[in-house]
C-alpha cells in the first residue's frame, strides 16, 4: 500500500554522538546543567511537599577524576528514573511548570543530564524521592546508550551524581576550577552551593533590586556599585540605574555606566543574561542600544526565551521588546541624571562626553535630554554649544579637517569659535543642534561658506593687475574681498571639494571604500574641476592692502609677498618653503636703498 504509514527510526548512538559533542560549545556548561537539575529538584520538593533548608553540595577528588553534586531535593522514583533520567529530551521540571506555573525552576528541554556524558566515561546516580523515602535507587551507565538500574540502599532523600571524567575534563574536578564556575554560572541561584567540608555557600551574591523597601537610597546605590563590580573586568561602574520592579515585561537587574574606555567609538556594552537566577549568556549586547557602548547590565527574566544549549537567547518578539524598553529607560534615567545629580552626570561627562556625542545624534530623545550638557572642541577649549553660538553671534563654524589653514588665524583673530568637526560625531552633533535651533551653520573650507564669509569687493583695472601679478600662486584663484578684522591681509584657503576629489581619484581609494560608496562620491566629485586648489582672499579693507596698492613700489610686492609667506607659516600651510621666502624677502627689504 502506497500510503501506509511508518515509524521512524532514531539511531540512538548517532543521535547521542551529535547531541553531546555539538549541544555544546563548551564541556563546562556540564557543571551548570547539573547544578541545575539539583537545583530544580531542591525547588521541585519544596512546592510538591514543602519547604526546608535545601543545599547543594560539590565534592572534588582530582586523585579518582570524580566530581560528586549532591543536593537534598525530592530524588526521583525508580518511573522517574526512566522517563526523565534515563529518556533524553524528558524533563519533569517542564510538566511541573506548566502545572502550577511556577518561575522558580530553570530546566527547559530534558536534556541537562546529557551533559554529564559529555564529560565522563561514567555516570553514577543514588537517588531516594520524598515520595518513598524508604525505597533508593542505583543508576549507572557509560555514555548514555544503555545503563543500569538496581535498588540501592536505603539513604536520605535526594540525589547524588558522581562523574566519573575523562581525561580531557580532569580540570572540572580542580576545586579552583570548579569555584570559578559556580561563581559564574549559579551566582544568583537562591539554594546555597557548598564544596564539601566548607560552611560558606560559594553563591552569596545579592540581587539588590530584591532588596527591602526600608532600605536608604545611599545603602541601595552603594550595593547596586558593588553589584555591578563583580561583572566589569575592565572599568568600574560609576553610576547604576536599577530597573523599575513594577514593568510590564517582568525584567528585572541594574544598568551602569563604566568609568572609562578606549576610542570614543569602541562598543563596551557589557550585558549579563540570568533566567531564574541561572547564568545564560553575555553574548546579548544588543539588548542595550547600539550607542550604549559605555554602559554595563545584568538582565534577569523568566521569558528569555534560550536556545536548545541554553548558552544565547532567542531574539523573538519578547527580546525586541525589552530591548526597546531598555532603550527607553536609559534615555530617561539619563536625563534624570542630567537634572537630578548634577556630580554623578560631571563624572560621567568627564568619562564619555565625546561618546555621548554619537550617542545624541542616534537617538532623538536623547539629544533633547542632553544636548544643552555635551561639549564639543574648539579652538577655545572645549564648550557647549550654547555657549559657541553665543560667543559666535548665533552661528556655528565647523572645521572637518585636521590641519591647520589659514581659516584658523581667520577665525581666531575674529574671537569666534571654532569647532573640531574631524572628531568623532561632532559635525553630526552641530548639524542636529542647528537644524533644531535654527541656528547657521558654516563649513569651513568648502566654498558655500568662504563665499559668504569673505565679502566680494570691486577693484578697479590697475590694481587688480598689480595685486593679481604680485600674489598669483600656482592653483591659485585670487578672490578681492573685504572682512574683519582689517589687520588680516590675505587669507588662503583650500578647496576642500577638489581634495575630496584626489582623494577619491586616489587608486588606494579603491582599496580604502567600498565600492558602492565610492561610485556615489564620485558621481559628485567628477563635476570638479581641480585646477584650482587654494583660494587667496585679498582684504581690500586692510591698511597694509591699502598701502601695498598705492605704492606700487618693488618694495611694496616684496612686503605683499613678505605678508602672504608669514600669514602661510602661520597656519603650517606650505612648511619650510614659506619659511625661505621670509627670509629672502626680508633680506631684499634690507637690500633696499
Amino acid at each position: 500500500m502506497l500510503n501506509q504509514f511508518h515509524d521512524t527510526s532514531v539511531d540512538m548512538d548517532g543521535l547521542l554522538e551529535v547531541l553531546g559533542k555539538n549541544l555544546y560549545s563548551t564541556a563546562s556548561v556540564a557543571i551548570r546543567e547539573l547544578i541545575q537539575n539539583a537545583h530544580d529538584a531542591c525547588e521541585r520538593h519544596k512546592l510538591e511537599y514543602g519547604d526546608k533548608e535545601f543545599q547543594i553540595v560539590l565534592t572534588c577528588n582530582f586523585e579518582d577524576k570524580t566530581l560528586t553534586i549532591q543536593d537534598n531535593g525530592s530524588g526521583l522514583t525508580r518511573q522517574e528514573i526512566i522517563d526523565y533520567l534515563a529518556t533524553v529530551g524528558s524533563g519533569y521540571t517542564r510538566v511541573l511548570r506548566n502545572q502550577t506555573d511556577t518561575q522558580d525552576m530553570i530546566g527547559y528541554f530534558g536534556l541537562g543530564f546529557l551533559s554529564a556524558y559529555v564529560v565522563s566515561q561514567k555516570v553514577e546516580v543514588w537517588t531516594s524521592s520524598y515520595q518513598s523515602p524508604t525505597e533508593s535507587w542505583y543508576f549507572s551507565s557509560m555514555g548514555g546508550k544503555r545503563f543500569v538500574l538496581d535498588q540501592a540502599s536505603e539513604s536520605s532523600v535526594g540525589t547524588v551524581i558522581k562523574l566519573h571524567l575523562n581525561d580531557d575534563f580532569v580540570h572540572l574536578c580542580d576545586t579552583e576550577t570548579l569555584v570559578n564556575l559556580v561563581s559564574k554560572y549559579c551566582c544568583l541561584l537562591s539554594v546555597p552551593i557548598l564544596l564539601s567540608g566548607t560552611k560558606t555557600p560559594l553563591n552569596q551574591l545579592k540581587r539588590p533590586w530584591r532588596q527591602g523597601k526600608e532600605q536608604s537610597q545611599l545603602s541601595l546605590n552603594k550595593e547596586c556599585l558593588s553589584f555591578a563590580a563583580t561583572f566589569e573586568n575592565l572599568f568600574e561602574p560609576i553610576v547604576c540605574i536599577p530597573i523599575p520592579a513594577d514593568n510590564d515585561l517582568h525584567i528585572s537587574g541594574l544598568i551602569w555606566v563604566q568609568d572609562g574606555g578606549s576610542y570614543a567609538s569602541t562598543d563596551n556594552r557589557n550585558v549579563h543574561v540570568f533566567i531564574r537566577g541561572m547564568f545564560i549568556s553575555d553574548k546579548e549586547k544588543d539588548l542595550l542600544p547600539e550607542w550604549a557602548g559605555f554602559c554595563g547590565a545584568v538582565l534577569e527574566s523568566p521569558h528569555f526565551q534560550p536556545t536548545a544549549s541554553r548558552e544565547a537567547l532567542k531574539t523573538d518578539d519578547y527580546y525586541k521588546r525589552v530591548a526597546q524598553f531598555l532603550r527607553t529607560l536609559l534615555v530617561s534615567e539619563l536625563r534624570k541624571l542630567v537634572l537630578k545629580s548634577p556630580e554623578a552626570w560631571r563624572r560621567t561627562l568627564r568619562q564619555h562626553n565625546q561618546t555621548l556625542l554619537g550617542a545624541a545624534v542616534s537617538d532623538d530623545a536623547l539629544f533633547e535630554a542632553m544636548s544643552s550638557s555635551l561639549r564639543v572642541p574648539t579652538n577655545l577649549g572645549d564648550m557647549n554649544l550654547k555657549s559657541v553660538v553665543r560667543q559666535s553671534g548665533n552661528e556655528i563654524y565647523v572645521k572637518q579637517d585636521v590641519e591647520n589653514s589659514m581659516q584658523d588665524i581667520f577665525i581666531r583673530a575674529r574671537n569666534i569659535p571654532l569647532v573640531l568637526g574631524s572628531r568623532f560625531a561632532v559635525s553630526e552633533f552641530c548639524r542636529f543642534y542647528a537644524n533644531r535651533h535654527s541656528i547657521d551653520i558654516h563649513w569651513i573650507g568648502f566654498r558655500q561658506f568662504d563665499q559668504s564669509l569673505f565679502k566680494s569687493k570691486t577693484v578697479d583695472t590697475d590694481e587688480r593687475e598689480f595685486l593679481q601679478r604680485v600674489f598669483m600662486q600656482d592653483n591659485h584663484k585670487i578672490h578681492f574681498s573685504c572682512f574683519e578684522p582689517k589687520e588680516i591681509p590675505v587669507v588662503v584657503v583650500e578647496d576642500m571639494d577638489v581634495k575630496l576629489k584626489r582623494k577619491m581619484d586616489d587608486d588606494e581609494s579603491d582599496r580604502r571604500i567600498g565600492a558602492a560608496a565610492l561610485a556615489l562620491a564620485r558621481l559628485h566629485t567628477d563635476k570638479i574641476s581641480d585646477q584650482v586648489t587654494h583660494h587667496l582672499y585679498i582684504n581690500m579693507d586692510s591698511l597694509l592692502i591699502q598701502k601695498i596698492v598705492a605704492k606700487k613700489s618693488h618694495m611694496a610686492e616684496t612686503v605683499a609677498r613678505l605678508s602672504y609667506s608669514i600669514m602661510a607659516n602661520l597656519s603650517n600651510d606650505g612648511g619650510s618653503d614659506h619659511l625661505t621666502r621670509i627670509n629672502t624677502q626680508l633680506n631684499t627689504i634690507l637690500e633696499e636703498k
